[in-house]
């Protein structure tokens, strides 16, 4: 019994075995292409479809993996920052405008710059998880800009006022822009419609006469798009988050008007480049207007002052003409402290010197030691010879006048 059993076991096939059976090739014969006989090992071609299926999956995966990457990085290299105060009536038109784009952008920043309005609760209650908030006191929209910056992330920053909106595919558009852009390109802008009360509705550069048919259309010297332009492209454009950190138009104590500063600023570091299709709307009623800000003495003084820092600064670096625009601000300047009874109004008429002198120079000079009345005698001598200049450009839109 003891030697049947044995021998019994002993016939079984063991594990080993087993598992050497199960994977022994198994051989077919079959004919190649010219009728001869071949003899295929079936398991090892299987082993062999199975690894380049798994290749070819393993491949696609990483192919889709490398466009989400190229796809996530575009949309997160672009911070949109929004200014707000008191505007809850109109500050939904743009977020929503944001929102929509068919390109979402890596993070929205909405500075409240300290409103008493409902503006907070709105934030809170209908746009909670979509924006980020970031509250202050309040300081002026470029306090509240200067703050956007020093918050965001991204590359390129992208602001927009509370009262405008965007096009749906501004994002878009921009971003396949800065694709084709050299690296020392600063500032990217597109044209954008003009709503106003009239019900006139025109574009920027239509308007303007500024010429850019190509689909990038890159300026070697910005200075000539930043004047006699007036630079109001903030809500159209890219700006480097890098080359804005080096400029200091938000640090200016200015409260306003610091767009055109910061253009001469960055056009003295970089290039700028414009794409031609509008991007956004742009609106300009009638109490929104920089016109009707000068005439209540809200930002006439700021509107000035960016000009005397911006004319100083390209002055310095490139000298003729800008000197004299220079001493032309600087009475602006002295004009609207006198209108205001701020001070200050002598030392913005003997600011004029900073950059040569004329005839000009010298009589204004003398008139602001008498303080706001010399200053207003000047004016009034100068409106009987010419209608009195507001701006320091065209403006057939009606945007600064």
């Amino acid at each position: 019994m003891a030697v049947a059993s044995a021998a019994s076991m002993l016939d079984r096939p063991q594990p080993d075995a087993l598992l050497a059976r199960e994977s022994a090739p198994v051989a077919r014969r079959t004919r190649d292409s010219k009728g001869r006989v071949v003899v295929r090992d079936v398991e090892r071609s299987r082993g062999l479809a199975d690894r380049a299926r798994a290749t070819r999956r393993r491949r696609c995966a990483i192919g889709r993996a490398r466009i989400g990457r190229i796809c996530i990085m575009s949309a997160a290299d672009v911070s949109v920052v929004i200014p707000t105060f008191n505007r809850a009536r109109v500050l939904p038109r743009a977020i929503e405008s944001v929102l929509a784009q068919t390109r979402r952008p890596g993070e929205i920043i909405v500075v409240d710059d300290g409103s008493t309005d409902e503006t907070p609760e709105l934030l809170h209650d209908r746009y909670a998880g979509a924006v980020r908030v970031v509250r202050q006191n309040n300081a002026g929209v470029s306090a509240a800009r200067a703050r956007g910056v020093a918050e965001a992330s991204g590359e390129w920053i992208a602001f927009l006022d509370s009262d405008d909106e965007w096009l749906p595919e501004k994002l878009e558009m921009q971003t396949a822009a800065t694709r084709e852009l050299p690296g020392d390109v600063v500032w990217l802008f597109s044209n954008f419609r003009i709503a106003r009360d009239d019900g006139a509705d025109a574009t920027l550069f239509e308007s303007y006469g500024l010429a850019c048919d190509a689909p990038v259309t890159i300026f070697d010297d910005a200075t000539g798009v930043c004047y006699p332009f007036l630079f109001p492209f903030l809500q159209c454009s890219f700006l480097k988050r890098a080359a804005l950190k080096r400029v200091d138009a938000f640090s200016e104590g200015l409260r306003s008007s610091e767009d055109f500063l910061l253009a001469v600023q960055m056009a003295c570091i970089g290039r700028f480049a414009a794409t031609p299709a509008p991007v956004a709307k742009v609106y300009r009623t009638s109490d929104l207007t920089a016109c009707s800000l000068h005439r209540s003495g809200v930002s006439g003084v700021d509107y000035f002052r960016a000009r005397v820092l911006a004319f100083d600064l390209l002055a310095r670096r490139r000298g003729g003409v800008w000197r004299r625009r220079y001493r032309e601000a600087s009475r602006a300047l002295a004009i609207a402290l006198a209108e205001q009874r701020q001070r200050g109004v002598y030392r913005a008429g003997l600011a004029q010197l900073r950059h040569g002198h004329d005839a000009k120079t010298w009589a204004f000079l003398l008139l602001s030691l008498g303080g706001r009345w010399g200053v207003g005698l000047w004016r009034r001598a100068r409106e009987r010879k010419k209608p009195p200049v507001t701006h320091a450009g065209p403006d057939p839109l009606g945007l600064f006048a």
